[in-house]
């Protein structure tokens, strides 16, 4: 869950102070900051999951909490809530995934067709200075 996210198209990192911009814009795309690519952006089935576990969690503390207390206020609850909430919109962003979109996609090359593949080079022809010496301060 605390993995960081990558764009489908470049793989550059998305940190998450871009995903959470994201989900406070509540956009469906987003565009990648190293390539320019726009991508679509989906929030996983596990964040309505936690978020239901968050709220049966936050009702069984401030009901035990009520009831184990002697005192007349709601304030700590009031706190808890939200405490609870706070730390559910912490973890949202960590829960966005990215998509690609149809026509963002580079299309691949193209192969071309090595038709000369087996063609044998020509032998070159290599030529040797018989005094390499010559005209030289050794040449004395």
């Amino acid at each position: 869950m605390s993995k960081r996210k990558v764009c489908p198209y470049c793989k550059a990192k998305i940190d998450y102070g871009r995903r959470l911009k994201a989900v406070k814009s509540k956009a469906n795309q987003i565009t990648c900051i190293k390539c320019g690519k726009i991508m679509s952006i989906a929030y996983k089935k596990s964040a309505f999951l936690l978020g239901l576990i968050f709220f049966i969690a936050l009702i069984a503390i401030n009901t035990f909490y009520l009831f184990l207390t002697k005192n007349q206020t709601v304030i700590p609850n009031l706190v808890m809530t939200v405490a609870f909430i706070a730390l559910y919109m912490a973890i949202v962003p960590t829960l966005l995934r990215f998509g690609k979109i149809a026509g963002q996609e580079d299309e691949p090359p193209k192969l071309k067709k090595n038709r000369r593949r087996h063609k044998k080079d020509k032998k070159q022809k290599i030529e040797f200075d018989e005094n390499p010496l010559k005209n030289t301060t050794f040449d004395n």
